[in-house]
């Protein structure tokens, strides 16, 4: 296993002047940027970026959130390490100055909110290709119960905040963290499992 993080991918690097390679009959490489490099057999780089003079390598369709536009804005391109999400890349929100806020619906493959970072959905919801969970190791802004389409859950060591003044029902996830706020009311259509604290 080669793993960096959402926040810090490792580097696997030759040269200009030599590739290496990688032997294996197996291989798990994820959160990395990969250059000069060949791996015999193909494998999937997940969650990783092509540097360039790769043989073998197959990369996850994968962008994650730099806010290097200094907006807010979910479809700037310039907001993201490879360009806008569409609903066959693996998201990473990565911690910024500027997080993201949704101004529209979003689709995606997969979703993971690092530490430190934050998404605000702010009412528009999001939605999964195909059912899955979706990693919350931040926090993830919703306003009100707003759609999760096909999601199934949601993991992870972050906080769900939930928002907002009107009348709402709660999502019936399970949660590790889950904050209420604002003069809504919320109310339960299932028993909640929260893994360590409500508020």
């Amino acid at each position: 296993t080669i793993a960096g993080s959402p926040s810090s991918a490792v580097s696997l690097a030759g040269t200009t002047a030599a590739t290496w390679t990688i032997n294996v009959t197996s291989s798990n490489v994820s959160y990395a940027t990969i250059t000069y490099s060949t791996v015999s057999p193909g494998q999937t780089a997940y969650f990783s970026t092509n540097g360039g003079n790769d043989a073998g390598w197959t990369f996850q369709s994968f962008t994650a959130w730099t806010g290097g536009a200094g907006t807010a804005s979910w479809t700037t391109a310039g907001n993201w390490s490879n360009g806008v999400p569409t609903g066959t890349t693996n998201v990473t929100i990565n911690p910024a100055a500027t997080q993201p806020v949704l101004a529209a619906p979003a689709s995606f493959a997969s979703l993971a909110i690092a530490s430190g970072a934050t998404l605000d959905l702010a009412g528009n919801g999001v939605a999964r290709t195909a059912s899955g969970t979706i990693t919350v190791n931040g926090t993830l802004k919703m306003l009100g119960n707003e759609a999760l389409t096909s999601v199934s859950g949601i993991t992870g060591s972050g906080t769900v905040q939930l928002y907002g003044s009107g009348s709402y029902t709660v999502p019936s996830f399970s949660y590790y963290a889950l904050t209420i706020s604002g003069s809504g009311t919320f109310t339960l259509a299932n028993a909640l499992t929260v893994a360590s604290v409500i508020e």
